[in-house]
């Protein structure tokens, strides 16, 4: 993955081919608002097991989220929409120290 290291604000669009970006980085205990657009014709979502997080985006819409940066680690976000089954529907969240 290619990380985009953020200030506690990210923009993650969900498009034909996936998630863009597929992966970011935040310093651990910070809050990070996640806002999420769906430029695609068809619904997704953004899921962490984990955190307990899944967002059902429709097509056109736009959902914002607050997430508090957890334990450090590595966490997978992905669409859990039946056709959303390629590597582009999987992304990771990095919480550093």
């Amino acid at each position: 993955y290619d990380f985009e290291v953020v200030g506690g604000v990210i923009t993650i669009q969900m498009t034909a081919h996936g998630f863009v970006p597929q992966a970011f980085q935040i310093a651990v205990g910070h809050h990070i608002a996640v806002t999420l657009v769906n430029v695609d014709s068809r619904p997704h979502t953004f899921t962490i097991e984990t955190l307990h997080v899944n967002a059902r985006v429709e097509p056109g819409q736009t959902v914002r989220l607050t997430l508090s940066a957890p334990h450090y680690g590595d966490y997978v976000f992905f669409s859990t929409e039946p056709c959303d089954v390629g590597p582009e529907w999987r992304g990771l969240m990095r919480i550093f120290l």
